[in-house]
C-alpha cells in the first residue's frame, strides 16, 4: 500500500481572519514505541476486543514513559495481516483528535490537541522503528485563523441524493487527459471512513451556486494550475476514471463540520494519498472561494503557508495588487504560486517545483511553442487580421512565433484570460534577422504593440514578467504562467508556409516556373510570398496538364494570387472546363505587395485533369497552387435553407479562446449530436459526437473557427471561436 500520511498527516487550515502568533515551541524528544508490527499488536487486540464488548472502543496512546492518552475510536480500517487504522478522539479532551496508521513497516499519524496547543506526531525510521514525538502544533494544524466578524455562509441546502445533485452541475474539464485530476464538488458529498470529523460521518450540503458562479470559480482554479499536467474539472465521472493516487476532491459546500469557522481545510501532500480523503472550501463566492480552494489543493500538493516572520502572521495577504496563494488572495487581483521574495518571508518553498516534482507524478504540461526562432509558429492569417496562442508553463518559457507582413503598421494584442489571470504578458517583436525591435509591457496583466515596419518576416516572443519589487510592492517573473492570445492586425504582404503538398499538388507547384504561356519564374518583390511562379493576363489561361485526381470525394483547391495591374477584374478556375469555381473578384492593388488566398471547395471524380486559372480582365501573379483532400469537408457558412429560427437551439461557448476542450452551454441536452469543424478558410479540421457537454479542440492548431452543430439532418447552430 502507498505511504498515507506525510509529516505526521500535517493539516493546514486556511482561514479568512488574520494570521495569529506562531507558536515556536521547540520538538520533543522522541518516544520509541518499538517495531511497527509490535505498536500493531498492541493496538488490534485494543480495538477488537472493545468492538466486541463495547459500543465504542478505545485504545491507549502512550507518548512518554510517564504519560498516555486514551483515545476513542470511531472509524477503523483492518489492512489485513500487516495494519491498523484508527481516527477518533482523546476521551474526555474537547477539541482533540488522533489518527494512527500501522501499515507493514511504516507507522504515520498525530495527535492534536487545540485547546493546549499541544501536538505529537507518530513516524518510523528506516529500520521500521516506530516513534512518537511532542511538536510544534503549526507542524500538524493550523489554528485561531477564525472568520471576519460578521462573516455569514448560507444556509445548507437540503441533502438528497449525490446522483440527482450532479445532473444540475456544469460539467468543465481544464485539461482532458491530463495525468492528474482536481474535482471542484459543487453538488455536496457524503464523506466516510476518513481523517475528518474525527472519523465520523459527514453529509456536505451542496453548494447552491449557480452555473454562472461555478464557472467562474473553476476559471481561477484551472489558471492557477494551467502549468501542470492537472486536468480541474467539475465532472465526477471524470474524476473516477483516474487512480486514486492520481487524483483529490475538493468539496465546496456551506457546511463546516470538517473545521468550524474556517476558509477551508486541507490534508498536506494527500493528492498521492491512495484513498479517497478530500480537501474543502467552505466559501460559496467565485473569487474567495477559488482562491481557497486553490490553496487548499496547493495543501495536498505538498505546500505550506506563506506567512511572514515580522510581523509575525500566518497568511500574508499580499504587497500592491499581489497576493501568495498559499497565504491570503482574497483581497488582491493577482495571486500567484511563490518562492518567498517579499520582505520576511516565513518559509522560501519552491511552489512551482514542489508540484511539479516527482513526488506527485503531474510535471508539466508539454511546451506548446518553440523557445527559439528556429521552429517559431505561425501566426494564423485571415487577410489582414492575424491570431494565435498558447500558454506558459515555466518561469523560462518564451513562445515564439512568426508571421509575415507588407509595409505599414502591426497592430497586435496580446491578453491573458479576462479574469482571474496569472500570467503578466511580456512581447518582444524581432525582425527576420532576430534583431529586438522593441519590448512591450504595459501596465496591468496585459498588453499591446503599435509599430510601423518594412515589408517582410517578423518574429513575435511571448514570455512571463514581473510587476514593481517583489521584495516590498510587486513580483517576479517566478509564477508569471498561464494562458495567452494574440490578435491584431498586419499589412497583407506574405503569409506563412503552407502545409505540406500533395503529390499532386507538388506536381503543379513544379508545372508553375514552366507554364504554357511562357511565363518563366520572377523574383517577388514581397518578400513573405517566396518567388512569383507563373503570370495570367487577361483572357488567357495559366494551364496545368494531366492533374490526378486519385479518388473521388471533396477537395479542397488553393492559390494565392496578386494583382499586379492597376485594372480590376476576376478569375475563374476551372478543372478540364467541366467544373466551374466560380469567380473571385481581386481588388486593383497597383503593384506586388498585396496577396490575395483563394480557397474553394469541389466534389471531383477520380481521374486526370487539366486544371487551369483563367483572367477576364487584369493581370495576375499566382505565387503558390495546391490541391488537397477534404473528407466531409463542409463550406463555413451552411446554406440559409439549413437552418429554421424554429429548429435554431441557443448555446453559448466557453473558454473562447478555448484551449483544450470548447464547452458548449445549452438549455438543449447537446450530447449525441454531431459537429463539425471547420478553419478560417473552411478546411474541415474535427467532426464527431458531443460529448459530456463540450469537444476536445486541443489537437487544433491557433486560429479562427467555426463550429456547426447538426442534428436530425438539420444544421442547428453555427457558432464561431478562437483557439
Amino acid at each position: 500500500m502507498k505511504k498515507k500520511y506525510q509529516y505526521g498527516l500535517s493539516t493546514a487550515l486556511l482561514l479568512m481572519g488574520l494570521g495569529a502568533q506562531a507558536q515556536n515551541r521547540p520538538d520533543g524528544q522522541p518516544y520509541s514505541l518499538g517495531t511497527a508490527q509490535s505498536l500493531l499488536r498492541q493496538l488490534e487486540p485494543q480495538v477488537t476486543t472493545g468492538a466486541a464488548q463495547r459500543s465504542i472502543p478505545t485504545v491507549m496512546l502512550r507518548v512518554s514513559a510517564a504519560e498516555a492518552f486514551t483515545g476513542k475510536v470511531n472509524y477503523r480500517q483492518d489492512l489485513s495481516k500487516t495494519g491498523e487504522y484508527v481516527v477518533g478522539e482523546i476521551q474526555g479532551v474537547p477539541g482533540s483528535s488522533f489518527q494512527v496508521r500501522v501499515d507493514g513497516k511504516e507507522v504515520e499519524g498525530n495527535i492534536v490537541l487545540r485547546s493546549s496547543k499541544k501536538a505529537y506526531r507518530y513516524y518510523t525510521d528506516a529500520q521500521g522503528n516506530a516513534s512518537v514525538q511532542e511538536v510544534d502544533i503549526n507542524k500538524v494544524l493550523c489554528i485561531d485563523y477564525n472568520q471576519p466578524e460578521g462573516h455569514q455562509n448560507p444556509a445548507p441546502a437540503s441533502a438528497s441524493s449525490t446522483a440527482s445533485r450532479a445532473a444540475a452541475v456544469v460539467s468543465l474539464q481544464s485539461f482532458p487527459g491530463a495525468k492528474g485530476c482536481v474535482l471542484l464538488d459543487f453538488d455536496g458529498q457524503y464523506v466516510s471512513g476518513t481523517p475528518w470529523n474525527n472519523g465520523n460521518p459527514i453529509n456536505a450540503a451542496p453548494s447552491g451556486m449557480s452555473d454562472t458562479a461555478i464557472r467562474e470559480f473553476w476559471e481561477l482554479v484551472s489558471e492557477d494550475f494551467r502549468p501542470f499536467n492537472l486536468n480541474v474539472t467539475t465532472d465526477e465521472a471524470v474524476f473516477n476514471s483516474y487512480p486514486k493516487t492520481m487524483r483529490r476532491r475538493c468539496i465546496i459546500t456551506p457546511t463546516t463540520t470538517a473545521a468550524p469557522g474556517a476558509g477551508g481545510v486541507a490534508y498536506l501532500g494527500s493528492f498521492k494519498w491512495n484513498d479517497d480523503t478530500p480537501c474543502w472550501e467552505f466559501m460559496t463566492s467565485a473569487k474567495a472561494g477559488g482562491e481557497a480552494a486553490s490553496h487548499e489543493v496547493g495543501h495536498t500538493l505538498g505546500l505550506s503557508h506563506d506567512g511572514r516572520i515580522s510581523p509575525s502572521e500566518g497568511y500574508y495577504r499580499g504587497q500592491g495588487n499581489w497576493a501568495p496563494i498559499m497565504g491570503v488572495g482574497y483581497y488582491k487581483p493577482i495571486t500567484q504560486w511563490s518562492r518567498g521574495e517579499y520582505n520576511s518571508a516565513n518559509q522560501k518553498q519552491d511552489d512551482l517545483a514542489i508540484m511539479s516534482g516527482s513526488t506527485y507524478n503531474l510535471g508539466y504540461r508539454t511546451d506548446d511553442h518553440s523557445n527559439t526562432t528556429a521552429s517559431a509558429t505561425s501566426l494564423v492569417r485571415s487577410g489582414t487580421s492575424l491570431s494565435g496562442g498558447g500558454i506558459i508553463e515555466r518561469t523560462t518559457d518564451q513562445d515564439f512565433f512568426v508571421f509575415t507582413s507588407g509595409a505599414g503598421a502591426i497592430s497586435l494584442n496580446l491578453n491573458t484570460v479576462a479574469r482571474h489571470g496569472n500570467l503578466d504578458i511580456l512581447a518582444r517583436l524581432y525582425d527576420s534577422a532576430g534583431t529586438l525591435i522593441g519590448s512591450y509591457d504595459a501596465a496591468g496583466l496585459n498588453t499591446s504593440l503599435s509599430v510601423n515596419v518594412a515589408a517582410g518576416t517578423y518574429y513575435l516572443s511571448v514570455d512571463g514578467t514581473g510587476a514593481a519589487n517583489p521584495a516590498t510592492d510587486g513580483y517576479s517573473d517566478y509564477a508569471s504562467l498561464g494562458t495567452f492570445t494574440i490578435s491584431g492586425t498586419a499589412p497583407v504582404g506574405g503569409t506563412t508556409t503552407p502545409e505540406p503538398p500533395t503529390a499532386f499538388s507538388k506536381q503543379l507547384e513544379a508545372e508553375l516556373a514552366d507554364v504554357n504561356n511562357g511565363m518563366v519564374a520572377e523574383t517577388c518583390s514581397d518578400t513573405g510570398g517566396g518567388q512569383n511562379m507563373g503570370y495570367v493576363t487577361a483572357g488567357d489561361n495559366l494551364v496545368f496538364n494531366a492533374v490526378t485526381i486519385p479518388t473521388t470525394g471533396t477537395y479542397l483547391i488553393e492559390y494565392r494570387v496578386a494583382n499586379g495591374k492597376t485594372t480590376e477584374g476576376t478569375i475563374s478556375s476551372n478543372l478540364d472546363g467541366t467544373v466551374q469555381l466560380g469567380n473571385t473578384i481581386i481588388s486593383p492593388t497597383g503593384g506586388w505587395q498585396t496577396w490575395t488566398t483563394v480557397s474553394k471547395t469541389v466534389t471531383l471524380n477520380a481521374g486526370t485533369y487539366n486544371f487551369g486559372i483563367y483572367a477576364q480582365t487584369g493581370g495576375y501573379n499566382i505565387n503558390w497552387i495546391r490541391i488537397s483532400k477534404a473528407a466531409d469537408a463542409l463550406v463555413a457558412t451552411p446554406a440559409p435553407s439549413q437552418t429554421s429560427k424554429a429548429d435554431a437551439i441557443a448555446v453559448e461557448l466557453y473558454p473562447n479562446p478555448a484551449i483544450e476542450r470548447l464547452q458548449l452551454r445549452s438549455e438543449n441536452n447537446l450530447d449525441g449530436h454531431q459537429f463539425r469543424i471547420v478553419d478560417s478558410w473552411g478546411r474541415p479540421v474535427a467532426s464527431g459526437a458531443i460529448a459530456a457537454g463540450g469537444v476536445d479542440v486541443a489537437a487544433l492548431k491557433p486560429g479562427i473557427y467555426t463550429i456547426t452543430i447538426v442534428a436530425d439532418g438539420k444544421t442547428q447552430v453555427i457558432k464561431r471561436f478562437f483557439k
